[in-house]
């Protein structure tokens, strides 16, 4: 109903609180209903001469709706597998071509693909001495191209240099015709778009100009042998290998808002790992009631990384991406080598064929710490009885039965480096007005803990599994406590020290939780209904962190005051921001603007974390027909949303299309004597940008969902219709995935998916910077064997 402006007059802003649609001869609309055409800017004049003086009419255009189109996913794989008596070999090829949904570029090609092939080769043989001999390996290439999806703030890139195709689509003012306004000056190539000053970009320059490209080829292999020594001990020996290699391009042409004088980046990373295991197995019957089995163990495993990176900036001939082409420029590179030794020993105990004890012990040697340090002992152990094999329960009523208890303890191990300071070296650092070179050798800003230890990991799990009703229903049930001692992390430093940043044990950490699986079987005959519920609940609490530290900033996407924090007695990765000033009561308190009031500081505003998740799985069968229907449901979970803030806060969802005239009281009390009910009334723009954009906590939002993961209807041939054909099976799968779902605790019109992730995989939990939405896909497979 209303378009680009702010107090309901027409202004060429980033929000869409302007006049409404049908206004003329006011609020800045002629009385045509037009405006000066958006790129009548003196800017623009020598790039389009024709619009000088043109108008434009002022209206709703379908542009955020109609930027988006439709991907389409392909794959395809081959295999093929041949018996020779004692020997066999196996082969599989599987291709992917996956395209998404953002625009085709100007060439017609797509600008988010993925390709990606796989080979895979598997072999095995029983020598006729004994010697059993298996060996695979499996090949990955991949290639995928990708417009730039930095995080955003709101208006453009949240940080400069960086770019970002969705923070600029998505609050398009309502009168602004993205789709069909040009975007790029046919002069020098540069953006153009209705904002005065040209202060973000237009999202089809970006799309253009602006590009991610990644190819990895990856290879992984193995070989293993194995023995019997007689029938009670065996040996086996394995080695396998893991190659990574990915090379990363980043290209942006100068001319855009965020990275105005252009950037192009190539990364290469090169990763090596190699496994070796050998072991002793053995299986001995001690009486006839008594049984052990077990396997006494070592294992080596090394890892190289090799990183190089090269950075240009500074472009000087348009869309020519060749580091010469950049004035400046400059290499990093770094190498890590890792290695680690690990022996141990297992033995299960077993009483009949109901009741077993288990016993495990590992050591660790790893080459991240330092020789103290280095040799790591954890041991667990396990329980099980199994009282339907005990005892006769009689009748159908008890299937299956059994009680299991463990206890298990790990270990953690920091990357390499952090346990000793480290020089750098930079040459050609600064260069003289005579020409001289000066190259340096500096400490690193990092200091080293030499008494960096390993982290301790203890669990205790109790657990419950049973069949009932002649297997009509099952349970499924774990109990468990985990402890996390020592928590490697890393802590800033005053600069006055002369380092930034260390890495210490500085944290302990608990986590209790349940999960609980339940099958059950309605129907079962011609007609089968099979349904499954998987529950998972998880409470986490931060114990304790290094003496002196009230808190740490585990992750904030480049905040400092804004992210995932580690408090004592608080969830772990609590939301951290700047909050609205509250009464005792929890009452917000307005300013004589009628205006929520900011604290100085920040405090918690959030827990990302979920209170529990739950997964309904119903499977259909009838004949050769099945239908299988995936509902999944979280609940809770805090998310900062710039997404939703943004949207609200500019005026550019359907929440806000209400009567704007109207005046708005917010609620809360006035801060003058902190207990009067608000009365200031304020206009509807104002209150919601600075409801909003205010403080950190007007972004936060329940993540409670529910939504329709999957749906898929499958049919296989018979196979008496396939006699006399060449293939073996023969099957159809119609699906659909991520088809539905509901966040009732966000604005309806923003459609916000809470599954979207701004800060990739990690710590870093519960928030979206303009990430871009989730899609819905539709799909048909085809299954042959021959």
């Amino acid at each position: 109903t209303y378009g680009n402006g702010f107090s309901g007059n027409f202004g060429w802003f980033f929000s869409n609180w302007g006049p409404s649609f049908d206004v003329r001869g006011s609020n800045g609309i002629a009385e045509d209903g037009t405006i000066a055409h958006p790129y009548d800017q003196e800017q623009y004049n020598d790039d389009y001469p024709e619009f000088i003086g043109q108008r434009y009419q002022y209206r709703a255009y379908e542009s955020v709706e109609n930027f988006f189109g439709r991907g389409a996913t392909y794959n395809t794989s081959v295999g093929i597998q041949k018996n020779y008596g004692s020997s066999s070999i196996a082969a599989n090829y599987s291709y992917l071509d996956d395209g998404g949904f953002t625009p085709k570029l100007e060439d017609g090609s797509g600008s988010n693909t993925y390709k990606k092939h796989n080979l895979s080769l598997g072999a095995s043989s029983q020598l006729d001495n004994g010697l059993n001999v298996r060996g695979s390996f499996n090949y990955i290439t991949s290639g995928r191209k990708t417009p730039p999806a930095a995080t955003g703030g709101g208006s453009g890139p949240q940080f400069a240099g960086a770019a970002s195709l969705f923070s600029d689509v998505l609050y398009t003012p309502r009168s602004i015709d993205l789709n069909n306004l040009p975007y790029e000056s046919p002069i020098d190539g540069s953006n153009v778009y209705y904002r005065r000053g040209s202060p973000i970009t237009n999202p089809y320059w970006t799309l253009n100009n602006i590009t991610q490209e990644e190819s990895i080829n990856r290879f992984t292999g193995n070989i293993s042998l194995g023995y019997d020594l007689t029938d009670n001990l065996s040996l086996s020996y394995r080695i396998g290998v893991d190659q990574y290699d990915q090379d990363n391009t980043y290209k942006a042409n100068k001319g855009g808002a965020g990275i105005p004088d252009g950037l192009f980046t190539q990364s290469q990373r090169r990763n090596a790992i190699t496994d070796q295991v050998a072991n002793l197995l053995y299986n001995f019957q001690v009486t006839e009631d008594i049984s052990v089995e077990g396997i006494v163990g070592m294992n080596f495993r090394r890892e190289k990384n090799n990183f190089l990176i090269d950075r240009s900036t500074q472009q000087f001939v348009f869309d020519l991406f060749t580091h010469q082409n950049f004035i400046e420029s400059s290499t990093a590179s770094f190498s890590t080598l890792e290695n680690n030794i690990g022996a141990y020993a297992t033995a299960t105990f077993g009483y009949k064929n109901f009741f077993y004890v288990g016993i495990q012990a590992r050591n660790d040697w790893t080459s991240t710490l330092e020789p103290d340090n280095r040799s790591v002992f954890y041991p667990s152990a396990s329980v099980s009885f199994i009282p339907s094999e005990a005892f006769d329960f009689g009748g159908s009523t008890v299937n299956y039965l059994k009680v299991r208890l463990g206890y298990g303890t790990s270990a953690g191990y920091p990357d390499p480096y952090q346990t000793q300071n480290v020089l750098s070296t930079n040459t050609r650092s600064f260069i003289t007005n005579s020409g001289g070179v000066v190259n340096t050798n500096s400490i690193s800003n990092q200091l080293g803990n030499p008494a960096l230890q390993a982290e301790k990991i203890t669990e205790i799990e109790f657990g419950i599994e049973a069949k009932f009703l002649d297997n009509r229903v099952g349970v499924d049930l774990s109990l468990y406590d985990k402890g996390s001692d020592d928590l490697i992390i890393p802590l800033s430093l005053d600069p006055a020290t002369g380092f930034t940043t260390t890495t210490v044990n500085a944290a302990s950490l608990t986590n209790r939780g349940i999960e609980l699986g339940l099958t059950l079987t309605p129907f079962r005959g011609k007609f089968n209904w099979d349904a499954t519920i998987n529950y998972t609940r998880n409470r986490n609490t931060v114990d304790a962190i290094a003496p002196g530290v009230d808190q740490v900033l585990v992750t904030g996407g480049g905040f400092t005051n804004l992210g995932n924090f580690a408090i004592p007695g608080q969830p772990y990765g609590v939301i951290q921001g700047s909050a609205y000033e509250k009464n005792d009561n929890g009452d917000f308190l307005v300013n004589s603007l009628g205006e929520y009031i900011e604290t100085q500081g920040i405090e918690v505003i959030g827990d990302p974390n979920i209170n529990y998740t739950a997964t309904l799985i119903n499977t259909f069968s009838w004949n050769n027909l099945a239908l299988n229907v995936q509902f999944d449901y979280r609940d809770g979970g805090d998310i900062y949303s710039t997404t939703t803030a943004t949207m609200l806060a500019r005026g550019n969802t359907i929440d806000t299309d209400f009567n704007r005239f109207l005046p708005v009281v917010l609620p809360g009390v006035l801060a003058s004597d902190g207990a009067t009910p608000n009365n200031i009334q304020v206009y509807a723009g104002d209150a919601f940008f600075s409801g909003f954009f205010g403080a950190s906590e007007g972004s936060v939002f329940d993540g409670t969902n529910i939504r329709l993961r999957e749906v898929s209807l499958s049919y296989a041939v018979p196979t008496s219709l396939l006699e006399g054909t060449p293939f073996g099976d023969l099957s159809f799968r119609v699906f659909g995935e991520n088809l539905w779902f509901k966040s009732p605790n966000f604005p309806e019109g923003v459609n916000f998916d809470p599954e979207v992730l701004s800060l990739g995989v990690g710590n870093g939990q519960g928030f979206d910077f303009l990430t871009g939405p989730t899609a819905k896909k539709y799909g048909v497979s085809l299954n042959l064997t021959f």
